[in-house]
């Protein structure tokens, strides 16, 4: 028989999902046969054989199933069917409730952030962000969706970007590790503006969520995500942002940090030299070394063959011929080593210094 849709007809075998009760959800035969019998979603059908009813299989119904099978996804047709049986339950806000299926997001553990089931069906499912989030099955707990959060996640879904949603739910959640300031420190996600490179000017994690989220200006800020590093938002960078909030002008914030990194340009270009000069210095100082370790090697050999009487040898110098021995040449050469040692340590102390420098250019 065709399908009857809306009206109520007697004698057909009827079908429904497994997660209803008989009648309270039908399929007549002619539907269940041409959208449901072939699909492996086919399990969850029950059979009821002749009864009076209608199919509730309406063009809406069947666009949810069909993108439940193509997914083969029993869920996201039940979710939908069922808020239409009116057996949601209210969402108990802070109260704790049993027995109602909870929603999270998936970038938190099971619990930590729910949302209740008629939170999720009134306000995620039909969403494209509703890829995010998992079911979390019945058990106990509470609704975190107040109105702040609903209002951080209509923003997310307006712009289709699920990581605005997520920056305001994580700090909620106790994570953001303290501003290093200053320091070096390993596993935080920085930020940085985008007229920078990366790792050229960083922002941690916990100021940029305090200073820099819920401004209109974030949008210069770009995740550089988990790397080494320390925070460049100091007080005097964090005035500058401030002012250049108040303006809602980048301009202002882009003008003081980029004098700033043409300063820290210089000095890391001194800096490279610096460490050019050093590997020189040291190159040479292991050269001075080993031509001495050679010389007194050479002494000790003379003296036990020669019973303690160490010949000497000329050699030339600018045009001039001298006289000389291993033991002269290696304590001449150890003079050389004294004055190496000594200009290394000074391209060292003069390195410490510009990377002192450069740390707390900020500061």
């Amino acid at each position: 028989m065709p399908c009857p849709g809306s009206n109520c007809v007697d004698g057909i075998t009827w079908y429904s999902p497994n997660f209803t009760q008989p009648g309270e959800f039908t399929f007549c035969e002619e539907c269940y046969n041409q959208f449901v019998r072939i699909t492996p979603l086919i399990v969850y059908m029950l059979i009821f054989v002749f009864h009076i009813g209608n199919c509730d299989f309406s063009s809406n119904v069947k666009q949810q199933w069909l993108i439940a099978v193509s997914k083969n996804d029993i869920n996201i047709f039940r979710e939908y069917v069922e808020p239409k049986l009116g057996r949601n339950k209210p969402c108990p806000g802070s109260n704790f409730v049993d027995g109602i299926t909870f929603y999270s997001p998936n970038f938190t553990q099971p619990g930590e952030f729910t949302f209740c089931e008629e939170c999720y069906n009134q306000f995620v499912r039909i969403t494209p962000l509703n890829v995010y989030m998992r079911n979390d099955g019945i058990h106990n707990g509470n609704c975190d969706f107040s109105s702040n959060v609903k209002q951080q996640w209509l923003i997310a879904v307006s712009k289709n970007d699920i990581n605005i949603f997520r920056e305001y739910v994580e700090p909620k959640l106790g994570r953001n590790k303290p501003c290093p300031g200053s320091n070096f420190v390993d596993g935080i996600t920085f930020y940085s503006p985008n007229f920078t490179q990366p790792g050229e000017f960083t922002l941690c994690e916990e100021c940029y969520n305090q200073f820099v989220r819920n401004t209109p200006l974030s949008v210069y800020m770009q995740s550089i995500e988990s790397q080494s590093g320390n925070c460049d938002f100091s007080s005097n960078v964090k005035q500058q942002w401030l002012i250049a909030v108040s303006r809602n002008d980048i301009n202002i914030f882009k003008g003081y940090v980029e004098t700033k990194l043409e300063h820290i340009r210089g000095l890391r270009d001194r800096a490279a030299r610096l460490q050019v000069s050093l590997s020189q210095e040291l190159q040479r100082k292991q050269f001075l070394i080993t031509s001495q370790h050679n010389y007194r090697i050479m002494a000790n050999i003379d003296n036990i063959s020669l019973g303690g009487d160490e010949p000497s040898y000329e050699y030339s110098f600018n045009g001039s011929r001298y006289n000389s021995s291993s033991n002269v040449e290696a304590a001449r050469i150890q003079i050389q080593i004294d004055e190496s040692s000594r200009i290394f340590n000074n391209y060292l102390a003069e390195l410490r210094l510009l990377e002192h420098e450069i740390a707390n250019l900020w500061y």
